[in-house]
């Protein structure tokens, strides 16, 4: 459910003040506003209708004229959609902005200076010339067999430098990510120097001992205080609607995510003088990630379209039951899985959809990547070029909210996954699937 927060990591221009194209802002929100809100709202419709009303008229009359924000907040409001602040991704894509120099905010690289000084990087680092780097939301990588999603990397190859980012909020890291990114990179850029921030709403330190010493772990004080660095500025250097934009980011940071020192101090307090009672609650804490899981199989292995080809503990693999008919699907270089395939893939607690190609028939493979190339939007990465092993070519949005986890035992909330879940096939996999079985002839039904 975070189309909008998507939508702004891909181009901040438009939250700042104005809603600068509202055909764009239709086409993000109109599969979100007709899919799983919809239909828990069916007696009565929310007040957003009115608004996707009013920007279809705008559309017709080919006019802007919707404030950003305000259109957010009606959204959000009552659909039981969690706040924006409570998002990883929101505040990884707002940061991925922030972070280029390139971005119509006009901060130039002031931004990503303040980041590098707050983090402690190298000197070199801190004092190259930034201005020509590039942000990538969501580094594809592929380690041991995992593939993984570094949050933000901004590259600097003109100066021989880069900067990692792995972001935190509600979430705590899983299954050796640094240390998988940190391979990673190396591999990529071993001739690049690297700066390597794990960072969340308190400073928090790599699971691992040794990870500790290749990456800095940063609380987003560090943010807050780059911002507050920037809005004090009096001399004109930044517009007034980004300056509003950036104290506004400032106080939802205060208000929701950078941590109060005293009550950090009250909570310790009273968990040491009831240790035992908070042990038990944590002990009976639901296992959400094992259970979602499980949910997903089920869900998917109950269809009659669908076949779950392997699975393990941290992804589902399944195609299309049509697709077991296609001669290239038996051609990937990896045991038992399909040249082309779905997973829901586990992420923390949460789960997304994607789909990509394995390495195999590189005659078929090429014809499926060309004819994604040239979707014009069908597809999330459509320019991901061709990877000897896994290549990802779209990823859903999380399945999970936070009104999921407040309610995980009542059977209303399994109703809802699954109504997430069948809403994801038959518009992502089925649209996925139509597509290719019109342009790759290999995979075009047979007749009968």
């Amino acid at each position: 459910m975070s189309a909008p927060c998507v939508w702004v990591g891909a181009s901040g221009k438009d939250m700042m003040s104005t809603l600068k194209n509202s055909k764009e802002w239709y086409e993000v929100l109109q599969p979100l506003l007709s899919c799983e809100v919809a239909a828990a709202n069916q007696d009565t419709p929310p007040a957003w209708c009115h608004d996707l009303a009013r920007l279809e008229e705008l559309l017709a009359e080919r006019k802007d004229g919707i404030d950003a924000f305000d259109f957010i907040s009606r959204l959000y409001s009552g659909s039981g959609v969690p706040w924006l602040w409570s998002s990883e991704e929101f505040h990884s894509n707002l940061l991925a902005w922030l972070l280029d120099p390139n971005e119509n905010h006009g901060l130039g690289d002031r931004f990503l200076k303040g980041f590098l000084s707050k983090t402690c990087a190298p000197s070199e680092v801190q004092s190259a010339d930034w201005s020509q780097a590039t942000v990538i939301r969501e580094w594809e990588n592929y380690v041991g067999g995992q593939l993984g999603y570094l949050d933000i990397l901004v590259l600097n190859e003109a100066r021989q430098c880069l900067l990692a980012i792995e972001n935190k909020i509600f979430s705590s890291e899983q299954g050796q990510q640094l240390t998988r990114y940190r391979s990673a990179l190396a591999n990529q850029y071993d001739e690049l120097q690297r700066h390597q921030v794990f960072l969340s709403p308190a400073p928090t330190q790599p699971e691992s001992a040794d990870e500790r010493k290749h990456w800095q772990a940063a609380g987003y004080a560090v943010v807050l205080d780059v911002l507050k660095e920037l809005t004090d500025r009096q001399n004109g250097e930044i517009a007034e609607d980004v300056r509003a934009f950036l104290m506004q980011y400032a106080t939802t940071l205060r208000r929701n995510i950078v941590p109060d020192s005293s009550a950090q101090k009250t909570a310790r307090k009273v968990y040491l003088a009831n240790r035992e009672l908070f042990e038990t609650i944590l002990a009976s804490r639901p296992d959400y990630r094992l259970e979602l899981w499980k949910i997903l199989k089920a869900a998917v292995g109950s269809r009659e379209d669908m076949e779950v080809v392997a699975s393990a503990s941290g992804w589902v693999a399944f195609v299309p039951k049509q697709w077991l008919e296609v001669e290239a699907q038996g051609t990937s270089s990896f045991p038992d899985l399909p040249l082309a395939t779905f997973h829901f893939i586990m992420s923390n607690d949460n789960a997304y959809l994607n789909f990509g190609l394995y390495g195999g028939d590189e005659n078929v493979r090429e014809k499926i990547a060309a004819a994604i190339k040239e979707s014009h939007g069908e597809f999330g990465r459509p320019s991901t070029p061709l990877n000897t092993g896994w290549t990802n070519f779209h990823r859903s949005d999380y399945i999970l909210d936070g009104s999921h986890y407040s309610s995980w035992d009542e059977k209303e909330t399994r109703v809802r996954i699954n109504r997430k879940v069948a809403c994801l096939i038959e518009k992502d996999v089925r649209r996925i699937t139509n597509f290719i079985a019109q342009n790759v002839p290999e995979y075009k039904p047979k007749q009968v």
